[in-house]
């Protein structure tokens, strides 16, 4: 449409019209005028009165840029899952949804008019292999699994097509997609995948996906990464996305898509982006943000409401979810307008750009060093002042438009096509001074090489090109790092920042080459290790698992009885230059003076390094998805429990009193707890019958075994007041038992073992992971 301004036929169904005509408002002409928001308080807070006035006029500006011809013909499948259009020369083309293949199939029906047809019709010998009905709508249209027939010029496999369902992880390949599972070193040695049947696709891998192990990263005091310079219509550039580096942390803008596959590429974990800026809701610059949303950690979005609420409403189309889940999956952090906003240190100045839907650019300022990004925005200073006598812009937007901050260290602007895009020909009217610093993006193809005949810098994706405007310092940033990683861990979640300051205090820091043995298995445990920068992996013989900055070891050193850590030895190998803080026994000793929460935590995790729940993690799709560190966190809250034959799965709750009691998974009561199914077998009554002399060979249904994880979030999230999402009363309807369980779980084995969670602190650890809440959101009860 954008290229040769004809419409686009799209074939889809006719429910899913609904969806996709707000998926093209939102995109195309911008938000529905009453969730502009511009020019209040939602957006423009404290800002001078001088300030205020140049907010945009959105609804005159998006009227301007508005399309008007229309940009899709619908075109439906039928009950029988076919679509029929016409060519200009009269050629009709069928497109067949073949569910049983996952494939499309598009035919020429021209080719079955003619003689061709009937003479590969008689050469066929094979004719029950041809999909033929007497109600077929093509009659006896030869369907593509005949083999080979010339007039079925094009079949579409649907893995072919990264769509939604790719996105959120809707089938058992899914993970096969991303490039950090691609790479022919990966390796993973588990037995389990040998034996039990589980997808090799699901099990990250727990060695290094660095293909250079001496190229190692360190993240600037201040500076920037870009991930993608290009635009959507680039089909061999990657689409715009750079990561901010403020004082250790990242904040990533426009998240190109698998951009934490680069960032891992060189050491960078995900964990080290703790906030997304969404600039608007065009396509190449918001789908890796909600890919970015529910891959890694829950981070902070930063954007204005205008855009926030449109690309909730956008992606509650794609996807299916509801705008208040999809919510959750973020922690939103409104920017005000044209006023300070701070995060990590740094002070943010947001403002709105001029774009064909609302688009936000923003300066950031840090230890006396400036970087400014336009966003996608048309700059050229005569046609701005034309739009001003047109009445688009008001003389205080036009002004503000005009004079940008050129003036700052780093200058990435935006360069494309206009009318809603800033040619680059508008740069060459600017003063020597003011383009000294300008680093293009948004630019491919012609547009590109235009700029650097011109003389301009583009500015180039890749880590090695990271643009350093204040390094990292040993002497002032390494304490606030450390302290940065004690507060992001679970164990230590809980410490005052006295309390981390102490710890951090105490320990002592250790550097290591790659391939050094860190711990040998004989070597005794007698400190407490944990990661601050680069890779290393565990082996142990129950497990083996990868280490980043933030994951520790040497937690057996909090064992009571010393006797039991000799018979227990873990090889730990630095992968890349590894760094490291270590404290002895008696340093943890002092740390855990006066401390239960921390007692209890060690304790747990400690018991879970022999219990089975690893291995259980690891069996699951989902759980075995989580970083090191998550899954620790995890085993910690997992109470081990051995069930006989026949015994009901229970645990002991706080009810809402405070007291004590032992709460069963029977039907009719409560959700009180999540199960990870760690040896031997469970049924649900309803679903298996129980019966004392039932044996596996006469069950049609799978009984429950290892790695299965249950846990009904619905029914959970219907108790009292924990949830006023309307996705959840649309699912579960008016049904009288909607807060109960409708199931009664037991073992079928003697000596079953079951990993128990409380419900509470499971729901208070799934929404810190969106990827695992969507798992969970979308399987209800049983996860494998």
């Amino acid at each position: 449409f954008f290229i040769l301004g004809n419409p686009v036929t799209l074939v889809s169904y006719e429910q899913a019209r609904q969806d996709l005509d707000v998926v093209l408002q939102e995109a195309l002409n911008g938000p529905p005028l009453e969730y502009l928001y511009s020019n209040t308080d939602q957006e423009y807070r404290d800002c001078t009165p001088e300030k205020r006035a140049s907010c945009p006029d959105h609804a005159k500006e998006l009227d301007y840029f508005a399309v008007e011809q229309e940009l899709i013909n619908y075109e439906f499948f039928d009950e029988k899952r076919y679509a029929y259009l016409r060519g200009e020369n009269g050629q009709q083309v069928v497109i067949f949804d073949n569910e049983d293949e996952f494939c499309f199939e598009v035919f020429d029906h021209q080719a079955y008019l003619n003689e061709t047809a009937k003479e590969i019709m008689s050469d066929i010998s094979d004719l029950a292999e041809l999909d033929i009905t007497d109600n077929d709508p093509l009659e006896d249209f030869i369907m593509a699994r005949a083999g080979g027939l010339e007039y079925c010029f094009q079949r579409i496999d649907y893995s072919e097509v990264e769509s939604c369902r790719d996105i959120l992880g809707d089938n058992d390949d899914e993970m096969d997609t991303i490039d950090e599972l691609e790479d022919s070193e990966y390796e993973n040695d588990s037995d389990l995948h040998k034996s039990g049947g589980f997808p090799r696709s699901s099990i990250l891998p727990t060695r290094s996906i660095r293909k250079n192990k001496q190229d190692v990263f360190i993240i600037p005091k201040f500076g920037l990464t870009v991930l993608g310079n290009s635009h959507g219509f680039d089909a061999k550039g990657s689409t715009t996305g750079f990561v901010v580096w403020i004082n250790g942390k990242g904040v990533m803008v426009d998240p190109p898509p698998h951009s934490s596959t680069v960032l891992l590429e060189h050491g960078i974990q995900p964990k080290s982006i703790t906030a997304i800026i969404l600039t608007h809701c065009h396509a190449d610059h918001d789908a890796g943000t909600f890919q970015k949303m529910i891959r890694d950690d829950k981070v902070d979005l930063m954007t204005s409401a205008t855009v926030f609420e449109s690309f909730t409403r956008k992606y509650s189309a794609v996807s299916g979810l509801s705008r208040s889940f999809i919510q959750k999956l973020v922690n939103f952090r409104p920017m005000f307008l044209e006023e300070p906003n701070y995060w990590n240190g740094a002070q943010f100045r947001f403002f709105y750009s001029l774009h064909s839907i609302p688009c936000v650019g923003f300066e950031v300022t840090y230890d006396g060093k400036s970087l400014v990004y336009s966003g996608d925005t048309f700059y050229d200073r005569g046609p701005l002042l034309e739009l001003k006598e047109k009445g688009v812009l008001s003389e205080a937007r036009a002004q503000s438009l005009i004079n940008f901050p050129w003036q700052c260290d780093v200058v990435l602007h935006e360069a494309g096509v206009p009318p809603i895009h800033t040619p680059v020909k508008a740069f060459l009217e600017l003063d020597e001074e003011d383009r000294r610093n300008i680093r293009l993006i948004h630019v491919g193809g012609v547009e590109a090489e235009r700029a650097r005949k011109e003389g301009f810098a583009i500015a180039q994706p890749g880590v090695e090109n990271s643009i350093i405007l204040r390094p990292a310092s040993e002497k002032n940033g390494n304490m606030m790092r450390l302290l940065q990683i004690i507060s992001s861990m679970e164990i230590f979640e809980h410490f005052s920042i006295a309390k981390a300051l102490e710890l951090v205090l105490m320990a002592v820091p250790k550097r290591y080459k790659p391939d050094y043995i860190i711990r040998a298995e004989k070597d005794p445990i007698d400190k407490f290790c944990i990661i601050t920068s680069g890779t290393a992996y565990a082996r142990a013989d129950l497990y083996e698992r990868p280490l980043y900055g933030g994951d520790y070891f040497g937690e057996l050193v909090f064992l009571p009885d010393e006797s039991l850590v000799a018979n227990i030895g873990e090889l730990v190998i630095a992968d890349t230059e590894v760094e490291t803080i270590e404290l002895d026994k008696y340093a943890l000793k002092n740390l855990m003076l006066e401390d239960n929460t921390l007692q209890e935590k060690m304790l747990r995790i400690l018991n879970s390094r022999i219990d089975g729940s690893w291995q259980a993690i690891q069996a699951n799709s989902i759980l075995c998805q989580l970083g090191v560190a998550q899954k620790t966190y995890l085993q910690s809250m997992a109470v081990s429990k051995t069930l006989k034959k026949g015994e009901i799965v229970a645990m002991d709750v706080l009810d809402e009193a405070g007291t004590i009691v032992n709460r069963e998974w029977k039907y009719g009561s409560p959700v009180s707890f999540a199960v990870l199914v760690g040896e031997g077998q469970l049924i649900f009554d309803e679903v298996h019958g129980y019966g004392e002399d039932m044996s596996p060979e006469e069950e049609e249904v799978e009984r429950l075994q290892t790695g299965m994880l249950l846990y009904d979030y619905f029914k959970y999230n219907r108790e009292g007041s924990q949830s006023d999402d309307p996705s959840i009363d649309e699912l579960l309807g008016d049904s009288g038992n909607k807060w109960t369980v409708t199931t009664t779980l037991r073992a079928c084995t003697d000596d079953t073992v079951v990993f128990l969670i409380d419900a509470a602190r499971f729901e208070k650890f799934i929404h810190r992971i969106p990827h695992l809440l969507l798992g969970i959101f979308k399987s209800p009860v049983v996860l494998f």
